[in-house]
């Protein structure tokens, strides 16, 4: 963790990446069958709206989605690690958890060169074990007819006073503790654990509600039950757009 920036880190340059599983077939000239890991949910839906059936598919390329969070996903990548192929072939994870499984020895190295859309690749989204794709700023949501005044960061929105609408993303773990130190030591660190740590406690004790995905937090949101949280801001244009009242 201390090679990314943190600024780039926030701001989710590669938060959420493609990684190679051991043993991938070079399928996009020949067809065939390939298992991808993905969250499920929104992000399930548009890979297979976007990539899967406009680009895939005509291709002759089966895409079969293995829909888990990253942690059983990321067991199972080590668990397979000793077999001569793994049941994924590739995976979506984020930047951090890309590092730890290239780390563990279960990541393709990726060859550029036979990637012909690579050179339009930003910098910071091209890792030899992975490629990102996905950019986004992390931002506070709220509910400006619960949440007033206007939070002006994470320190606001990680307030006990909220209480109960205080919300929590379970699969979003990473940056909220990113965003707990950096409201602790007044953005001055993203990695004091133990500071983060006492402001969570600290919420949690306030009456902190946690959500299992996305989608189930979009749901609260949408009925009044929290009216604060932390998301990346696609999400937030994704929802507001779904009729969620919802600011960044």
């Amino acid at each position: 963790m201390a090679s990314f920036d943190r600024r780039d880190l926030l701001k989710g340059t590669g938060a959420a990446a493609l990684a190679a599983a051991t043993g991938m077939p070079a399928l996009a000239q020949s067809g065939g069958r390939v298992v991808v890991g993905t969250w499920g949910g929104d992000y399930a839906r548009l890979l297979t709206k976007n990539i899967e059936d406009p680009i895939l598919k005509p291709k002759g390329i089966e895409v079969v989605q293995d829909q888990a969070g990253d942690a059983p996903r990321r067991a199972k990548m080590v668990a397979e690690k000793r077999l001569p192929r793994g049941t994924v072939d590739i995976q979506g994870l984020s930047a951090a958890n890309m590092y730890e499984m290239n780390e563990a020895g279960v990541l393709e190295q990726l060859d550029y060169s036979k990637i012909p859309n690579a050179k339009n690749l930003l910098p910071t989204m091209k890792y030899p074990y992975g490629i990102g794709h996905i950019y986004s700023g992390n931002v506070v949501i709220y509910n400006p007819k619960i949440i007033s005044p206007a939070p002006k960061g994470f320190k606001d929105w990680l307030d006990p006073k909220w209480g109960s609408k205080i919300g929590f993303i379970d699969i979003q773990y990473q940056s909220i503790f990113i965003a707990a130190s950096m409201a602790a030591t007044g953005g001055k660190d993203m990695n004091d654990m133990e500071k983060a740590k006492e402001i969570l406690l600290a919420v949690k004790k306030a009456g902190a509600r946690v959500y299992p995905t996305n989608e189930a937090f979009a749901q609260a949101m949408k009925n009044e039950e929290v009216g604060i949280s932390a998301i990346w801001k696609a999400r937030v244009v994704q929802w507001q757009n779904a009729g969620i009242p919802c600011e960044a």
